[in-house]
């Protein structure tokens, strides 16, 4: 298994980017606005869109002013920078961005995309990742059954180096294409992942039952989690040395955000934007230690 360690990505490190802020649909504060309750304004000089809970006129800008307006999330150019997985940068005929990371990354992590493909460009090389896919089982499955299309993509061999990497999703024009999070940063190896990986989700769905039996279905969003053990092997010193660097390594990132790669890019379900909730190392033999980790995505 493998960790991301996401970049904090400034304003510095975008080169270029496609979706414009404001975008379409997004509109910008305005000092002197008579603002209804519930209008929505963004700010470009914190990348950030705000409603308004208290109608009228008011010259404070709503990042000063959290009275009045409540801050609900970045705005369309920045929501793939963040860290919600159900959040998407979405455009016309799809987006693209290069970053030029401030240092060396070998990982790259794309989440909730929606397209046809995805293009990847770091110095002379290009990838191409298609998106749509289908599962064929036989002659049924082959004619009637729809496409599928992946969300999750990771890379995990790009060449160290401080250079710039452009990532486009491409979607049909007339439709809306982009993705969640884009995480960029360097990775590190946890170890070698077992069989016994249990990969799963989190509904945050409501479910009220009526007297007669029937049940009312609110539909929310969902998180992934992962229960997976991991394999640290070697002779004793070797052994005893790699559990010393990542028990240290998971007690310095309590609470903190990491891409999850329990499949090495093979399972999208195996790839997680989130937290460690547990992590429990059991000493089997002096020349073996296998490591038990509970994932919870984010949403």
């Amino acid at each position: 298994m493998r960790i991301i360690r996401p970049l904090t990505i400034t304003d510095a490190m975008i080169t270029a980017h496609s979706v414009p802020e404001p975008a379409p649909g997004e509109a910008l504060w305005v000092e002197a606005t008579n603002y209804a309750l519930g209008a929505q304004v963004i700010r470009v000089e914190t990348h950030s869109v705000y409603e308004n809970t208290d109608p009228g006129i008011n010259a404070t800008p709503p990042e000063e002013a959290p009275t009045r307006w409540k801050r609900m999330g970045p705005t369309n150019r920045y929501r793939c920078l963040g860290k919600r997985v159900q959040s998407q940068t979405l455009a016309d005929g799809g987006m693209s961005i290069t970053i030029k990371p401030n240092r060396a990354a070998d990982g790259l992590a794309i989440f909730n995309a929606r397209g046809q493909r995805i293009r990847i460009a770091y110095g002379s090389k290009e990838i191409v990742i298609p998106l749509r896919r289908r599962t064929v089982t036989g002659w049924y499955s082959y004619l009637f059954e729809p496409f599928a299309f992946r969300k999750d993509v990771v890379l995990l061999n790009i060449p160290p180096k401080r250079q710039p990497i452009t990532i486009t999703v491409e979607q049909t024009p007339g439709q809306l294409g982009g993705m969640g999070p884009c995480i960029l940063g360097p990775s590190k190896d946890l170890g070698g992942t077992q069989f016994g990986v249990a990969p799963g989700i989190k509904d945050f769905s409501s479910y009220d039952e009526a007297f007669d039996g029937s049940l009312e279905i609110q539909r929310r969003g969902y998180a992934k989690t992962m229960r997976v053990p991991v394999l640290l092997e070697g002779p004793p010193d070797k052994v005893a040395a790699m559990l010393d660097d990542v028990h240290a390594l998971m007690a310095e990132n309590r609470g903190v955000p990491l891409v999850w790669v329990a499949g090495n890019g093979r399972f999208d379900c195996l790839t997680a934007l989130g937290v460690y909730r547990s992590f429990n190392p059991v000493i089997e033999d002096e020349t073996y230690c296998v490591a038990q980790y509970e994932i919870r995505g984010f949403t």
